[in-house]
Formats: structure tokens, C-alpha cells, sequence
């Protein structure tokens, strides 16, 4: 039998690698264009036009009454992110577009 002695260079899994990562990047810029925009209050800002919402390790306290205007969160630097996203999460549901963090 005959054998064919030239090098043969399989394009297949580098083409699959090319779609995936662009079906990758596309799914990011979807999904990044429903982001929540938030701020860091200024030092020296007056607090009391902002309604507070406190988290800390035991509770979060203020999220039950939040109107439309705008909120500022506190929380204590042992607070697990998940609850900070849970708030967050909660006030774009009620349609609170303007959220500060405090430092």
C-alpha cells in the first residue's frame, strides 16, 4: 500500500475554539447590558436625602421600606457579597435606579 508522508493539520478543533469563545464574548455583552449602575457617596455628602439600608453578619435592616428615591447601602466589611447581591437584586426589582455604597 501506499502511504502519504505529508504532514496533515486538522483545523476542526481550532475552528470549534473560535466559535465557542465568540459565542462566549457574546453572551458577556448580553448579559453585561442589564447591568445596575451604583455609586460611592462623596465624603462630607449630606446622607439625609438617601434612604439607609444597613447590613451587617445578624440582619439587614431598611430594605422593607425603601421608596423611590434614592438608597444608600452600609455594610460591614464581613458581610458575605451574596447578601449585598440579594439586596441589590431585590431594589432593581422595585425599580430603584439610583443606589450608593457607602465607605
Amino acid at each position: 500500500m501506499y502511504k502519504n508522508n505529508t504532514p496533515h493539520i486538522d483545523l476542526v478543533p481550532l475552528m470549534d475554539t473560535i466559535f465557542l469563545l465568540l459565542f462566549f464574548f457574546l453572551c458577556a455583552a448580553l448579559l453585561q447590558s442589564g447591568h445596575l449602575a451604583a455609586g460611592l457617596s462623596v465624603q462630607g455628602e449630606r446622607l439625609e436625602k438617601y434612604h439607609t439600608i444597613t447590613i451587617t453578619a445578624e440582619r439587614t435592616s431598611g430594605l422593607d421600606t425603601v421608596e423611590a428615591w434614592p438608597v444608600l447601602i452600609k455594610a460591614d466589611a464581613d458581610v458575605p457579597f451574596e447578601r449585598i447581591s440579594e439586596v441589590l437584586r431585590r431594589l432593581q426589582e422595585r425599580g430603584i435606579a439610583q443606589i450608593d455604597f457607602a465607605l
